[in-house]
């Protein structure tokens, strides 16, 4: 009976049906795993090739990063050093221009009058201040500017034939007047409290260098401010020495003064193209008589 159950079991598992045996199975099972491990190996042997290639450009782009930030530093300072060109040229030019209004002054606050004889009226006002001005050394006289209304009248350019006419004329102003001491046809122009201003011609960029020393007035950092000829004058205290100022870093150099810090960077810090389009304030301020060339 033993020889017969054995022989049963061996036909089961060779069975005519064709079923897998378990030795079978696990052979599949090996073949398919194989087949994956090197699907997988082959996958991350591509993947590394292209991580290296990833980390390849890394490197040559910061290679190249490295190269752009010299040649950018290399640009900076080129640029740098063009823009203080630039400003020594504008300071020369504008230095040139003021010397070429060295002869040359501004009236404020005289009313316009409808066919007014500016001759006669400027002559007029100088008088009141006890200075006879000669039509002879005055070579032109007209009002400029865009008319805003009657209370702001537009102001009057006087060129004179000479610097020294100019300085006797800028002494006088300090024979103060105003609009109630001017006639016209027997009745004044203005009343008492308008009053008169006799200014230096400044061109746009010192006139931005004068209001900013101005500012600092306003500030009570600096007690005196003027100008002379068109030069721009600035003094801290009675007891200091009166510093001229031909440019914004002068003026930063007054603020450093007088309040005792430094500013690391000065160059930046004003900008050409807004004093090209700068007017003066010389009228704006009556708190101290130094500060201006003013009639009142």
């Amino acid at each position: 009976m033993g020889r017969g159950r054995k022989r049963g079991n061996q036909s089961a598992n060779n069975s005519p049906n064709g079923s897998l045996t378990d030795f079978d199975v696990n052979d599949d099972m090996k073949k398919n795993f194989a087949v994956l491990f090197k699907m997988m190996k082959e996958e991350s042997a591509k993947a590394e090739q292209r991580h290296n290639e990833v980390k390849s450009e890394i490197l040559k782009l910061k290679g190249k990063y490295v190269l752009l930030k010299k040649s950018h530093v290399d640009l900076q300072k080129k640029f740098n050093l063009l823009a203080d060109e630039m400003l020594k040229v504008k300071y020369s030019v504008n230095t040139t221009q003021q010397h070429n209004l060295r002869n040359n002054v501004v009236i404020r606050g005289l009313p316009e009058i409808e066919n007014e004889d500016l001759h006669y009226y400027v002559t007029n006002c100088f008088s009141k201040m006890n200075f006879n001005l000669d039509n002879n050394l005055v070579t032109h006289c007209a009002r400029f500017g865009k008319s805003v209304s009657q209370d702001k009248p537009r102001p009057i350019l006087l060129v004179l034939q000479n610097n020294e006419t100019k300085i006797k004329l800028m002494e006088a102003r300090k024979n103060r007047i105003n609009c109630s001491q001017i006639y016209h046809n027997d009745e004044p122009v203005g009343a008492q409290d308008q009053k008169i201003y006799v200014d230096d011609h400044l061109t746009p960029m010192t006139a931005a260098i004068f209001n900013e020393a101005r500012k600092l007035q306003r500030e009570k950092l600096v007690q005196f401010v003027w100008t002379k000829n068109g030069i721009v004058f600035a003094r801290i205290n009675v007891n200091s020495k009166a510093r001229r100022l031909s440019s914004p870093q002068d003026s930063f150099a007054l603020y450093q003064e007088a309040t005792g810090t430094k500013l690391k960077d000065t160059s930046n810090l004003m900008n050409l193209d807004i004093l090209e389009d700068s007017e003066s304030d010389q009228t704006d301020d009556e708190d101290n008589p130094q500060k201006k060339t003013r009639i009142s």
